[in-house]
């Protein structure tokens, strides 16, 4: 059944090309998707203007993000930096019967892909950059048993401030 849908499709090529480290990295290259920071605690992300500032517990946001089918249901959860990922999908418009919870403004899609229940996969990457930038990121799969896979990844990150604090001195 054909759909009538909006969408901007990212493979894991592309988002490793274009660097898609965090959501705004991706509203970046996705028309009609905003994600601020205005506050690190609390971005707000919309898609064609629906947006929901309210921050109670049971404000519904109308802007879904899902991380390998898991619904993340607060903005504040969805600030985490974006590695391996598969694919990314950013959806338009209402998708209330894929996604429910009143997800009126679209919703975006992040898969890391499947883990190797083959053979032991690891994959390092790291990086160095202007403020004093480091940053270290890794995954690696070990397989169990035949049909179960541990998989651990991580990420760190070193930055330098772009000023100082007068009273401290600080950066």
């Amino acid at each position: 059944q054909d759909v009538p849908i909006t969408l901007t499709a990212f493979s894991g090529r592309a988002a490793e090309t274009y660097r898609l480290e965090s959501l705004r990295d991706i509203s970046r290259l996705t028309p009609g998707l905003l994600v601020s920071s205005f506050s690190y605690s609390s971005p707000t992300i919309a898609i064609r203007g629906a947006t929901n500032t309210f921050t109670q517990i049971g404000a519904n946001k109308p802007v879904a993000v899902v991380l390998d089918d898991l619904f993340i249901p607060r903005n504040s959860a969805a600030t985490f930096d974006l590695y391996g990922l598969n694919s990314v999908q950013v959806l338009k418009g209402p998708q209330g019967t894929l996604f429910g919870r009143n997800v009126t403004g679209g919703a975006i899609i992040l898969d890391t892909g499947k883990p190797s229940f083959s053979t032991p996969t690891a994959i390092v990457r790291a990086g160095v950059g202007d403020y004093d930038l480091r940053q270290l990121d890794g995954r690696v799969d070990l397989p169990l048993e035949e049909a179960a896979v541990l998989r651990l990844a991580g990420s760190l990150k070193s930055h330098s401030g772009y000023g100082r604090d007068r009273l401290t001195g600080r950066e």
